[in-house]
């Protein structure tokens, strides 16, 4: 991250750390700069996960050839993402991929349904 705001100009980015517990979460823009630092624990292992969310509109760029992880979904000679790998999680009109609910229940429905 030092690299790169040298590179960007930057001589003294701000730095905040964030401590997430076990089970805990952040949420971040993606333009903004992050990583993990050297870890305090002590025994076990760490595990993380990693979520990243697009415009439903997003394109693979017409003429940038897409990076070693997302190009490997990149569909030869169209520059939509396919939603087999790129799910629509919503849309203002309540659009939503429709394999989604293999996966997990509609809560608006929980929203508006009467309570028992």
């Amino acid at each position: 991250m030092l690299q790169a705001a040298e590179n960007a100009g930057i001589d003294e980015p701000e730095l905040v750390v964030v401590d997430v517990p076990a089970g805990g979460c952040a949420f971040h823009h993606g333009r903004t700069w992050h990583g993990l630092c050297k870890t305090t624990r002590t025994e076990g292992t760490f595990h993380s996960m990693g979520l990243h969310t697009i415009p439903a509109h997003a394109q693979f760029h017409p003429q940038n050839p897409p990076g070693y992880i997302y190009g490997r979904y990149k569909r030869l000679g169209i520059s939509e993402m396919d939603e087999s790998f790129f799910p629509i999680l919503w849309q203002k009109d309540g659009y939503r991929s429709p394999h989604l609910a293999e996966y997990c229940d509609d809560l608006l429905t929980y929203s508006t349904a009467t309570p028992a």
